[in-house]
């Protein structure tokens, strides 16, 4: 009787030690595949955004002659350089749709006028 019993004991170790290798793998591919997500994101050259009729311009790497057009193609803004790890605004004075483009890349930037109207009480 007392055989059958460490069988079974040695059958629970067993599947606990493979529930483990299981969940290690698990645990790694999704450690490798978040790192992999967080360097793609980063590698980008810049970013873009408008706040109220102002386009701020974070530069991740030096560009160079980065413009600002409005949905018509008119030049907003120019910029001969901007230095990696800084900002650069333009003011658009108006609200719309921009394209930042810098070398080959493109970058559309919406602007929204969006006021609060406070709720009557």
């Amino acid at each position: 009787m007392k055989k059958k019993q460490l069988d079974i004991l040695k059958i629970g170790i067993f599947l606990l030690g493979i529930s483990a290798l299981i969940f290690a793998v698990i645990a790694t591919h999704w450690y490798y595949k978040l790192n992999r997500e967080y360097r793609e994101i980063s590698s980008t050259q810049f970013y873009s955004y408008c706040n109220r009729d102002v386009i701020v311009i974070s530069a991740y790497s030096y560009l160079k002659d980065v413009k600002v057009f409005d949905e018509n193609g008119s030049l907003i803004c120019k910029f001969d350089l901007i230095r990696k790890n800084s900002d650069e605004i333009c003011k658009t004075n108006k609200y719309g749709i921009f394209l930042v483009v810098s070398g080959d890349l493109k970058k559309v930037t919406i602007c929204e006028n969006n006021i609060i109207i406070p709720l009557p009480q």
